[in-house]
């Protein structure tokens, strides 16, 4: 059952002092969006994220140990030791153009760097759940945007009209994913219409920002349920629709890849950028054991399979050159063993690689990771769409791995 109240003595004490300076201070500060939100559900977050009423260069003023970032909209950084807290002051909605493009009005945001207060800051951000702020001082919650009600109820709702917001900000349509996802919520009925209205407005997005928000979606430990949800709502076919034409025919073949990465993310394991970009190429990239007799056909293939990622994704060099020396060294080892020097992130590459192939396929030979037992089968969950669940749907067993935040 979800709790209506937060326990301080869960908030980081690094957090508390930075809220405790900054009302001392004279200026308003609450924690804010997934902090809060994690928090309700009896979840430990990751990250803390702090508004506030004083601008950055006040901020940084109270803080020595503090650096003002950003371009668009400046934020700070707190620093105790390895732990960081953003600060960022409070914002107002953008302002959106009322050009046309082609007779069309463009919401899509291009600006949004005015102050404001803390209610038009609870109210430009996506969704109630994350439109929550809580009061050190007062210890209570404040819902400017009806997020408890959706709390209680586990539903993802969009602040203000969700037409309009998904088409301010895309990314948000796999935000409102990838919530649903990890938190076993439901979509909200006009939330989840203007998903489906407003898919291909994902094309409209920075694409460093839709890889940033897919390795979140990965990481999610709801990567496999996250998944069913792209597929049902036509987002893949945007994302990548190599991969959604092939899960058309073939709609499980990723499951083994993506519960293994569910498992790992559970267990707080780490998994590298290569390694994502192994599941999400795996269609092409499973080839490779067939065609290991002919240099030239298997380099092929690999270079195919990274570039089909590549025109859709902004993925870093270093991370395609890591993906193409490990799949050498894991799928044809006698020909790749020595022309590397040892490197320890591309050793953890191709053994997590190794180790996801093997949980698919576990009777393949990979000769740098041990076979499995003869006894040892792959356990398969079923797929469920998270669009629809009872009220009496449980909340995760175990604690997130990753609180994305806001």
């Amino acid at each position: 059952m979800n709790r209506e109240e937060i326990d301080p003595q869960q908030i980081d004490p690094d957090a508390r002092r930075v809220i405790h300076r900054l009302v001392a201070s004279r200026h308003e500060a609450y924690l804010v969006g997934g902090c809060v939100r994690d928090l309700l559900l009896d979840y430990i977050p990751k990250d803390v994220d702090i508004a506030t009423s004083a601008t950055p260069h006040q901020v940084k003023q109270i803080f020595r140990n503090s650096r003002i970032i950003g371009r668009r909209f400046r934020l700070v950084h707190i620093f105790f030791g390895e732990k960081i807290f953003q600060v960022a002051t409070f914002r107002a909605p953008p302002q959106i153009s009322n050009e046309d493009t082609e007779g069309e009005q463009d919401f899509l945001i291009r600006s949004d760097n005015v102050f404001g207060n803390a209610i038009e800051d609870a109210e430009r951000r996506d969704f109630t759940i994350n439109g929550l702020f809580y009061d050190l001082a007062k210890q209570q919650v404040i819902d400017y945007v009806g997020g408890m009600d959706d709390i209680r109820t586990r539903q993802i709702r969009m602040i203000g009209d969700p037409n309009i917001r998904f088409q301010e900000d895309p990314v948000r349509l796999l935000r409102a994913i990838r919530f649903s996802a990890r938190l076993a919520f439901d979509i909200e009925d006009k939330t989840y219409a203007a998903l489906l209205a407003h898919h291909k407005e994902l094309s409209k997005s920075a694409p460093p920002r839709l890889l940033e928000e897919l390795y979140k979606l990965l990481r999610s430990g709801a990567s496999l349920e996250s998944f069913v949800l792209m597929g049902e709502t036509k987002i893949l076919d945007v994302l990548l629709p190599d991969l959604a034409s092939h899960l058309r025919n073939r709609p499980t073949d990723l499951d083994p890849y993506l519960q293994k990465l569910d498992q790992c993310t559970q267990s707080q394991t780490s998994v590298e950028n290569a390694t994502l970009l192994f599941i999400l190429g795996s269609v092409t990239f499973e080839q490779l054991p067939q065609k290991n007799s002919q240099r030239t056909l298997f380099e092929d293939t690999i270079q195919q399979g990274i570039h089909a990622l590549a025109s859709r994704l902004p993925i870093p060099r270093i991370d395609a050159t890591l993906l193409h020396i490990a799949l050498g060294k894991v799928f044809w080892p006698s020909r790749h063993s020595s022309s590397h020097r040892k490197d320890e992130k591309l050793e953890t590459i191709i053994s997590q690689i190794s180790e996801f192939y093997l949980y698919k396929h576990p009777g393949f030979d990979v000769s740098l990771s041990e076979k499995p037992s003869s006894g040892q089968t792959l356990s398969r969950k079923k797929r469920t769409s998270r669009r629809r669940r009872t009220k009496k749907s449980p909340p995760l067993t175990s604690q997130p791995p990753v609180s994305t935040s806001t």
